[in-house]
């Protein structure tokens, strides 16, 4: 392994971290390369080491491909559980005040270096300024525009907090809550992952995978045309990544509708609750009867699953009223993926329009607009409405045939 930084500390600490997975029986690739820039770290593993850049049909994987090499393994045991180690509020550093001696002694170095690597990164103070919950605190005109897309955004659903009230360093914490590898009463677990922390979020890298011993395991895949390695952390679309890392992501090819409520000619009104502001895994979409119509839950439109959407919606529609017949229903179906669409598309349209300078509030100057969460979301927007289009002219493709 080589660290690419300039800085000793950086050189350090992940040196120290690698070697303490390693001395546990864990693996890191020999090959793999820490590069460090300002605030940012992140692992590359030359593509040529890779023999699975591509499937049988020639196109890049999505996925690892099932031979692949491993490329970090770790002992479960060096999994560190960080909820409960009482971290201090704080808008610049990460300190945890709660005694650690139930902690192992590699794990206790490892909490400690990755503590201090945070900190000589300025993770805290950057996060502060790019996670969203924090960042939109001063642009109540985005924040409520956000709202109303994903009306749980700028929760907690345990504890009921608004932006403002939670600090950067426990969203650094909170950001490592993983539902995969186990939850307590209070709900999913914080860890921090030796040397799969340093890895970035891709929608189509590596995937947590457990070996047979029960340690944790990342595979060789580089989903983009360069030596970076990622894993995958959810499944969030470009929306959801924005709001959850406080980035532009224009690799996803999917979108998790906003929240409506549309109307469908034999059906009535539908309701779509926006995707949960909580960074999980989501399930597969339902259709619920409610007290005055329909909802359907986990709504993700992506062209190349709608076929398989549209039949996930017309099973339980078949099942309610039969005597429609399937061909009735499915129709009905299509105007509703129609219509979602269409609110999702003038939703963002509105959402690029606040976002585009100049920045006006009934023609008046937005003094509490920041220009660089408008950026942001004005490119999340410009390329949800480019998947929109993809998505309208493969609906249009599927109900004509």
């Amino acid at each position: 392994m080589r660290v690419a930084s300039d800085d000793p500390n950086v050189h350090r600490l992940v040196t120290l971290i690698a070697d303490t997975v390693t001395a546990e029986g864990g693996y890191v690739h020999p090959e793999l390369i820490v590069r460090h820039d300002g605030a940012s770290l992140w692992l590359e593993l030359p593509r040529a080491l890779n023999p699975h850049l591509v499937g049988a049909d020639g196109k890049p994987l999505d996925k690892p491909h099932p031979d692949a090499a491993p490329l970090l393994v770790v002992p479960n045991g060096l999994h560190i559980p960080v909820s409960d180690l009482d971290w201090e509020p704080h808008d610049t550093r990460l300190r945890y005040r709660a005694q650690a001696e139930h902690l192992s002694s590699a794990q206790r170095t490892i909490l400690d270096a990755m503590v201090e690597l945070f900190n000589t990164l300025d993770k805290v103070r950057v996060i502060g300024q790019a996670y969203a919950p924090h960042a939109l605190e001063n642009d109540p005109e985005l924040f409520a525009l956000i709202r109303a897309a994903r009306p749980e955004f700028g929760t907690d659903n345990a504890k009921g907090r608004l932006p403002g009230e939670a600090s950067p360093a426990l969203s650094v914490v909170n950001s490592r809550l993983r539902t995969e590898m186990g939850e307590a009463e209070e709900g999913p677990i914080g860890y921090f992952m030796p040397m799969i922390d340093m890895l970035n979020h891709h929608p189509y890298g590596s995937r947590y995978r457990r070996t047979d011993g029960g340690d944790w395991r990342i595979d060789i895949h580089h989903p983009e045309p360069d030596d970076q390695v990622f894993v995958r952390y959810n499944r969030a679309d470009s929306l959801g990544v924005a709001l959850g890392l406080g980035y532009l992501e224009t690799a996803t090819r999917f979108v998790a509708s906003v929240a409506c409520r549309v109307a469908v000619a034999g059906l009535g009104t539908i309701d779509v609750p926006g995707v949960s502001g909580q960074r999980r895994r989501l399930p597969a979409p339902t259709l619920n009867r409610t007290d005055d119509g329909w909802q359907v839950s986990a709504l993700v439109l992506e062209p190349e699953r709608l076929e398989n959407l549209r039949t996930l919606l017309l099973m339980p529609l078949m099942s309610v009223q039969p005597d429609r017949g399937a061909a009735a229903n499915l129709r009905s179906v299509d105007e509703f993926l129609a219509a979602v669409l269409e609110a999702n598309t003038a939703y963002y349209e509105r959402l690029l329009a606040r976002c585009t300078p100049p920045f006006l509030v009934d023609s008046e100057p937005d003094l509490g607009a920041d220009p660089g969460q408008r950026a942001l979301f004005a490119g999340v927007s410009a390329h949800q409405l480019h998947l929109l289009g993809n998505i309208a002219a493969r609906l249009d493709a599927l109900a004509s045939a």
